[in-house]
């Protein structure tokens, strides 16, 4: 499934969301929550969030994905960048939302079978 965001795959039980070149405003943000559930049929999931293409988060975007509705259908998440701009901005989004959340695991990879392989521990089938 692809979205004017995003691209959603399922790879070895865990949903993948590869988010295109831009800039993540609310309207985005939103919108690829919206398509990850659709795309899971609003099972929860292990998520990777494949962020090596994305320009940035928006401030408020940030927030809505930090908040509940950021988390539904997520058991745990992990981030995959590439450059250290990207690699700066997981670890702030994670040190400040997902790495309280004891009930959403949650890491930052450089390496998608590293990632994939860490988050299929949380499978429910």
């Amino acid at each position: 499934m692809e979205s004017e965001f995003a691209k959603y795959t399922l790879e070895k039980g865990v949903l993948v969301v590869t988010f295109k070149p831009i800039v993540v405003d609310l309207k985005a943000a939103k919108d690829i929550v919206a398509k990850r559930l659709e795309f899971s049929n609003n099972k929860t999931l292990p998520g990777l969030a494949d962020v090596r293409l994305m320009k940035s988060f928006e401030r408020d975007a940030r927030t809505y994905l930090q908040g509940p509705a950021g988390k539904q259908g997520l058991n745990a998440a992990a981030l995959l960048t590439e450059s250290a701009f990207t690699t700066y901005i997981a670890n702030f989004f994670l040190k400040v939302s997902y790495k309280k959340d004891k009930d959403l695991p949650s890491m930052v990879f450089n390496d998608k079978d590293k990632a994939i392989d860490w988050l299929q521990e949380f499978r429910n089938d």
